[in-house]
Parts: structure tokens; C-alpha cells; sequence
């Protein structure tokens, strides 16, 4: 029974959904209320929603300071110099805009959100791509393939979060084991722009721009690059810089609590970049909305887990996936869930 209401409940969220019925935030939070109350837990839906929400609020916390703290690098231009050098190292080659379009993206990825990685590099990548006379399409599979690699595995990421709230792991435990796949999948996506790049080389050959033609386009993505230019703090990007590789490796090395030393990081960064306090003002309400939105679905989807989980839903649907598949297929159980996990994506 449990399992027929679990995997109705999962449908139905799911439908409302992908028919844009329903928000994220709002199917994820009313959804699993009607069907604990349909299961018989009406007296016990709320403590188990906030147990759920306890168990997301540390990574919440941690995905908050981190998209504020890359926000700000962003903002303070740390990324600028490598848009400008790869502009500059592609000129008319398809191959290497090809090959740039992905390391730019897989860098530019580090801060976990999509919104912005997307305007950063379509922005800087596209007036180039129509410039050559490339097909749009492979700057659109490049930085797809490139942004799900870092996204995906990094614990500030969508999927890292939603992982993390599932799970109950902390991040370095989830992070570090991944960093072998984060390291192949980046070479995958480079292998991937290398063909698409060559392919468009084979059609399209090099093209001979001018000094001029190139830095007009670089000019015209910092234009749509830099929203505002007196955010910019190019005297301190070797700081700033030296401020992130140490954050990043203090996480990998598992020296400091996550949520903590992003938080700290947070704070160094604006002192740094932005000292005074209407500076501090400014640049947090430009990434709160974005950061409110993501914690929003982060704190819903703890309550959906609680539910899910206190109502042992999840459970009877675990059992029985696994009661239906061959014992002799134990060793191909990884591929299993990989491929279970495609359409439920």
C-alpha cells in the first residue's frame, strides 16, 4: 500500500511539474501534505516535514554562502582576463572556439548556478560563434555537457544538494570521492568540443579575422558581460584568485566545516572586494533573489524527504525495486540505478 501511495505521490509531484501546473517549491511542499494526510498520517505530517528540514537546513546554509561567495568573484571580475585571453587565443579557428567554449565553461560552472554560467559564456562565446558562422547548436552541447559535469558533482551544485539533503552526508564526504569523476568528465567534455570543433573546422575551414574584428567581439561580450563596471575589481584578481584555491582546498582537505568556511569566505571576500556597507548591501541583494529561490526548493524538498521518508514510504518502494531485480544482477546494481535515475531526472 505504501508503495502504490509513494510511487502515485512521485507522479503526480512529477506531472505537475512538467505541465508548469505548479512550481517547484510549491508541488514539492503541498503534494506529500495531501497524500501523509491520505496515508493516514495527519497528526504527524508537520514533524515529519521538520525533520526533513532539519536535515537539509546545514546544506542550505552551505549552498547559500557558497553561491554568494562565487557570485562575488564573479562580480569582482576574477573570470574576465581568461574570457579575454581565450577570445584572444581563438581567433578564427572553430577547433579552438570549440575547445575554449568548454574549459571556459567548465570554470565558470564552479559557482553552481546555471542562470549565470549560461549569460557569462553564451554572452562571451555567441557573437564569436555568428561571427564564424558556427552552428549555435555546439555552443549550446558544449556548455550543457560542460556545466552538467561541474554542477553535478560539486556539493554547492542543484544535484549535489538534492543529493546531500537525501542522503545525510556532509559535503567533503560526498565532494572528494568525486573528484576522479569530476576530473574524466572534464576530459570527456573536452574530447566531446575537440570532435564537434573539428567537425565544424572540416566545414567551415579557419577563418582569417583581423586584430579589429577580434577585440570588437570581445568588446561587445564585456559589454554584455559587465553589467556594471564599477562592481569590477581588476587590481585584485591574483587576490581573489589565491582567496578561491584556498577555500577549495580547505574543502577538499576537509579543514573546516563547509557552511563554515564559506561563510567565512563570504565575509573575507566582501572585506576585500567590497569594504564598505552599502557596497556589502548591493552586492547581496544582486544574488540574494537567486539564492532565495534555490533555498526555497531546498528547504521544500527537505520536507518532501521527511515525508517520504517518515511515512516509510520510501522504504516499501525501496524494497520492492530491489525484490524484483535477479539476485545474479547484484554486481550491475550501480548501472541499475543509472539508468533508473535517466528518466526520473
Amino acid at each position: 500500500m505504501l508503495t502504490i501511495l509513494g510511487v502515485t505521490m512521485i507522479t503526480v509531484f512529477t506531472y505537475f511539474i512538467m505541465s508548469g501546473r505548479l512550481s517547484s517549491f510549491t508541488a514539492l511542499t503541498i503534494i506529500p501534505v495531501i497524500f501523509a494526510i491520505i496515508g493516514g498520517f495527519v497528526t504527524t505530517v508537520d514533524d515529519m516535514m521538520l525533520e526533513g528540514i532539519k536535515l537539509v537546513a546545514t546544506s542550505a546554509a552551505f549552498l547559500l554562502f557558497a553561491l554568494l561567495f562565487f557570485g562575488i568573484m564573479i562580480d569582482a571580475g576574477m573570470f574576465d582576463p581568461l574570457i579575454k585571453k581565450i577570445l584572444k587565443t581563438v581567433k578564427g579557428d572553430p577547433l579552438k572556439v570549440a575547445v575554449g567554449t568548454a574549459i571556459l565553461t567548465l570554470l565558470v560552472a564552479l559557482d553552481g548556478d546555471g542562470t549565470t554560467t549560461f549569460i557569462i559564456v553564451i554572452s562571451s562565446m555567441l557573437p564569436l560563434y555568428k561571427k564564424l558562422k558556427m552552428n549555435p547548436l555546439v555552443l549550446a552541447t558544449i556548455s550543457m555537457l560542460a556545466f552538467s559535469v561541474v554542477c553535478g558533482v560539486t556539493p554547492w551544485g542543484g544535484p549535489g544538494i538534492r543529493a546531500l539533503s537525501v542522503l545525510g552526508l556532509s559535503q567533503s564526504d560526498f565532494f572528494v570521492p568525486l573528484i576522479p569523476t569530476l576530473i574524466l568528465g572534464s576530459l570527456w567534455v573536452l574530447l566531446v568540443s575537440f570532435i564537434l570543433g573539428k567537425m565544424e573546422r572540416k566545414r567551415l575551414g579557419v577563418v582569417d579575422l583581423k586584430e579589429a574584428a577580434v577585440a570588437n567581439e570581445e568588446s561587445s561580450a564585456n559589454i554584455a558581460f559587465d553589467q556594471d563596471e564599477s562592481v569590477k575589481r581588476p587590481k585584485l584578481i591574483w587576490v581573489n584568485l589565491t582567496l578561491t584555491v584556498t577555500v577549495m582546498a580547505a574543502l577538499i582537505l576537509d579543514l573546516m566545516q563547509p557552511a563554515i568556511l564559506f561563510l567565512i569566505a563570504v565575509v573575507v571576500a566582501m572585506l576585500i572586494n567590497y569594504p564598505t556597507l552599502e557596497q556589502q548591501k548591493c552586492r547581496i541583494k544582486d544574488h540574494g533573489g537567486n539564492a532565495l529561490l534555490v533555498l526555497l526548493v531546498v528547504f521544500a524538498g527537505g520536507a518532501f524527504t521527511g515525508i517520504l521518508s517518515g511515512t516509510k514510504m520510501v522504504d516499501s518502494i525501496a524494497s520492492n525495486l530491489v525484490s524484483i531485480i535477479p539476485e545474479a544482477w547484484g554486481p550491475f546494481f550501480p548501472i541499475i540505478v543509472g539508468l533508473i535515475s535517466i528518466p526520473f531526472t
